[in-house]
Order: structure tokens, then sequence, then C-alpha cells
């Protein structure tokens, strides 16, 4: 599985917005080289406000958060951790 981490996009005053990402390593070895690469893939959008937080999928649709939170076992905290001082 992929690991998550997040990253803020936005912050001002009211409201902040944060990009939760999947982050993959990879590596491929030759004989006279080894490479190592990462590939980010966008999971979500969340929006964090005085008044909650809403999470939108990485192409701003709906998304189905429980499912999320089943495939992604720490979503929960770490949609609480983004959001910390506007809530």
């Amino acid at each position: 599985m992929d690991k998550l981490r997040t990253v803020e996009l936005y912050r001002d005053d009211k409201r902040k917005i944060v990009a939760i990402e999947a982050v993959e390593f990879n590596h491929a070895k030759s004989k006279n080289s080894c490479q190592l690469y990462g590939v980010l893939t966008p999971i979500a959008i969340v929006v964090c406000t005085s008044e909650g937080k809403e999470v939108f999928s990485a192409d701003a649709g709906t998304i189905n958060l429980d499912r999320l939170k089943q495939i992604h076992l720490h979503l929960d905290e770490m949609i609480a951790n983004a959001c910390i001082g506007l809530m």
C-alpha cells in the first residue's frame, strides 16, 4: 500500500486547503547504475474552515469518504491534523 502525505496548498484566516497524496517509491538496477524514483498520486482535497471540513476527490468530484477510510486506515487522523488551527 502506498504511503500518504498531506501538502498545504493554500491558507488564509478563514480557510485552509490541503491535498492528500499517495507516495510510491520504486527502484531499478542495471549493471552500471541504480535508479530510484517516486510517483505522487492525488487522493483527495480537504477544505478546512471554522465551520467544518469538506473532502473532495482529486478531480473535484464527490468522494465516498467511508470507502476511502477503509483503504487508508489513518485518513481520519490525517484530515484532523490538517485542519488544526481552524476548527
